[in-house]
């Protein structure tokens, strides 16, 4: 049994690669490719095998905007996000990589879901 994940978070179960395949579009060898971790990503999907365990996290990592409470995917790009939401590509490198806690209101998930509890917490 294959579980496979896209980047905007679609999941996939199949019995065989052929019929991921079949499904997606994707070439045979290519997908064979993915499922055994030779490729990481492929068009959007996420390989399942334990040698993508990074990638996987970095691309679905999500960050929350404190001010807005909107929340988004990473995915591909890190400078590409930094571009369409107007940040800094830097800066938004050193908050990915814990350098920062924050940065122009946007933090990562768990840092968020972290604070919220401890805060919800402390109010008890």
């Amino acid at each position: 049994m294959y579980h496979w994940q896209n980047i905007n978070g679609t999941k996939i179960k199949t019995r065989t690669i052929k019929e991921f395949s079949d499904i997606t579009g994707l070439r045979l060898s290519n997908c064979q490719s993915l499922a055994c971790g030779h490729y990481q990503t492929l068009r959007g999907w996420i390989s399942p095998s334990k040698k993508a365990k990074k990638r996987k996290e970095r691309l679905l990592r999500r960050l929350v905007n404190t001010i807005t409470g909107e929340v988004k995917t990473l995915g591909i790009s890190a400078n590409a996000f930094a571009r369409d939401h107007g940040l800094c590509e830097n800066e938004l490198w050193k908050l990915l990589r814990g350098h920062k806690v924050a940065y122009r209101h946007w933090v990562t998930e768990s840092t968020y879901l972290a604070t919220q509890t401890h805060l919800a917490g402390a109010n008890i």
